[in-house]
């Protein structure tokens, strides 16, 4: 059967069948594992994606995956199987009524099973392993004594080396005991028996080349890219090093030290890469982390309106796909996160469901007030009592804004009703008023013309003569006739930012004269700050009148003053800055 395949694309009931298949092919258990833990994994990292679904969807019927794999994790506690393939074929006759988890964790317990069985033999035959090569060592040290038939001492050492090498795996706690006691009797028998060196070269050279070629083996682990294949092809290389005998003395530390070099160099890839997955999975569970909060923290209570629920559920969906994302190691970090997410989501879309069930009243109530105003509305677009229907009308868009939003299939059909009543009316207005636009349009232009005489005026140098002027410019912007209302501040407010800087500079020359600033320093300082006093008091009280609007009487009187106490501040500083100066000077 073919290793490592392909399960991206495997759904639920596809890795059952996988799984079943696998079973039955009776293949050993160390192949078995690496595909069966593979396919639970699989299994267990499917779930359907927690916030992808309407508002009205019931959260809480999606069960967390945290809950499936402890569910899988419960089933090692259940009974084993007193037969393997009775159970298999009993589970393969049930899975048309069964559950495809229920089929699964029966797969799961045949497996165990399996497994359980396996070790328990395997731990038997190390046992027995460690037995039998236990008899072969104390033979070995009886063969490292003197002995007069050196012929017969050799051929039991060979007879015993063959022996060691068939017998299997012992326990691995007692593996480097073992091996350390066979490397002693071996290098003991080589170098205290007295062999000849004709045949004891035989045995170094025959050692040496099996030793090369292990280390030829170890370089070709060097390229290979799945580092953990090859750590794990090395372990084998180093259980076969062990079995074989010595080499010569000058070349046992060089060949030791050329084979421990590669080894280094493998075991510093496994390592390296071990630890790079360690830090991506800790990147990944810190990004998971990240993404928690951001719906944990969601303010609910700040979501007022259906707009900020939509805008809010978009971002959760956006952080969903980001949580979703492929990543090697998402299975292993989700198995954490998983749970904690899902919770987050399902608090959020339950808080939505439980504002919008608020709200559908609501919007029905909206519903039927703007349909009124609807249809009051179209009542009136017919009428030529032109001010006062425009009043009603105004009125019933002030009351049209004030209600709250409708629901949506019925919001754009009631508006585009509501608007059209309300065009039809000011157009049939705007048509009957057509010779009052065209007088209004004339008054606009002749505004326009005072404002451009202002522009173009130049100050003679005389006070009353240009206060008298501008007076006369004042009087007759004001005599010309109503101008459209829409460009009324407009042109009022051309008229003033002309009209105000000449007028400033007349007033300025006027209170220069008024303030009498020959006076000494210390009343002109008294002069100052009671006037900043009384700026301070005006200004103060126009936080009063922030309600009302700018034309009122109040306000316009209230910005004269403040306007004019500026001005008169602004000399007297001057003034008070050229005494200062002027002393400093005499000084």
């Amino acid at each position: 059967m073919e290793t490592n395949p392909n399960y991206d694309v495997l759904d639920r009931n596809s890795i059952v069948s996988k799984l079943q298949e696998i079973l039955d092919s009776k293949i050993e258990m160390d192949q078995l594992k690496n595909e069966v833990e593979t396919l639970k994994s699989l299994f267990y990292s499917i779930h359907e994606t927690p916030v992808v679904k309407e508002v009205t969807e019931d959260v809480e019927t999606q069960a967390p995956v945290e809950a499936e794999m402890a569910e899988a994790a419960s089933t090692e506690s259940l009974p084993t199987p007193d037969n393997t393939a009775e159970t298999a074929t009993e589970t393969a006759d049930q899975q048309t009524t069964l559950t495809v988890e229920d089929r699964f964790k029966s797969l799961m317990a045949i497996y165990r099973q399996r497994r359980a069985e396996y070790q328990a033999r395997i731990e038997a035959e190390q046992q027995e392993n460690l037995a039998k090569k236990q008899a072969i060592l104390a033979e070995l040290e009886k063969l490292s004594e003197p002995s007069d038939n050196l012929g017969d001492v050799i051929n039991q050492f060979h007879e015993l080396q063959n022996k060691w090498k068939e017998i299997g795996q012992v326990p691995a706690q007692q593996t480097t005991d073992i091996y350390n006691k066979y490397k002693v009797y071996q290098e003991q028998f080589y170098d205290l028996i007295k062999i000849n060196a004709a045949l004891r070269d035989y045995d170094f050279k025959r050692n040496l080349e099996q030793k090369q070629s292990l280390i030829e083996q170890a370089k070709a682990l060097l390229d290979v890219e799945d580092v953990v294949k090859a750590f794990q092809s090395l372990q084998n290389l180093h259980a076969q090093w062990r079995e074989i005998g010595p080499v010569a003395k000058d070349l046992r530390e060089e060949i030791w030290g050329t084979f421990k070099e590669i080894t280094s160099e493998i075991n510093h890839r496994h390592m390296e890469f071990f630890q790079k997955v360690k830090e991506a999975e800790a990147a990944l569970t810190a990004e998971k982390d990240a993404l928690c909060h951001i719906v944990e923290d969601i303010d609910i209570e700040s979501l007022k309106t259906a707009k900020d629920w939509d805008e809010k559920t978009k971002q959760v969906i956006e952080l969903n796909d980001k949580f979703q994302s492929t990543n090697p190691y998402e299975h292993r970090v989700n198995s954490k996160m998983y749970h904690r997410y899902r919770e987050a989501c399902d608090k959020f879309f339950e808080a939505k469901r439980i504002f919008f069930d608020k709200i559908t009243a609501v919007y029905e109530e909206n519903y039927a007030k703007k349909l009124k105003i609807v249809e009051t509305a179209e009542q009136l677009k017919n009428s030529t009592e032109w001010q006062s229907t425009a009043s009603k009308l105004q009125k019933l868009q002030q009351q049209w804004r004030e209600i709250g939003p409708t629901p949506r299939k019925y919001s754009n059909e009631l508006w585009e009703k509501f608007r059209a009543a309300c065009d039809y009316f000011f157009d049939q207005r705007k048509e009957a008023n057509r010779e009052k636009n065209e007088i209004e349009q004339a008054n606009k232009e002749a505004k326009l013309a005072v404002i451009e005489e202002i522009k173009a005026f130049q100050p003679s140098g005389d006070e009353e003569t240009d206060q008298k002027v501008l007076q006369e410019l004042q009087d007759k912007f004001a005599a010309i006739g109503h101008i459209p209302f829409r460009d009324k501040d407009k042109i009022y407010n051309m008229f003033r930012e002309a009209i105000n800087p000449l007028l400033k500079n007349i007033r300025i020359i006027r209170r220069t004269a008024q303030l009498n600033l020959q006076k000494d320093r210390n009343t002109l300082r008294r002069q100052y700050d009671t006037m900043r006093q009384q700026l301070a008091t005006y200004e103060n009280n126009m936080g009063f009148f922030h309600n009302y609007p700018k034309e009122n009487p109040i306000i316009r009187d209230l910005e004269r003053k403040i306007e004019a106490l500026r001005q008169d501040i602004e000399i007297l500083r001057n003034a008070l800055e050229e005494q200062d100066k002027d002393n400093q000077e005499q000084n």
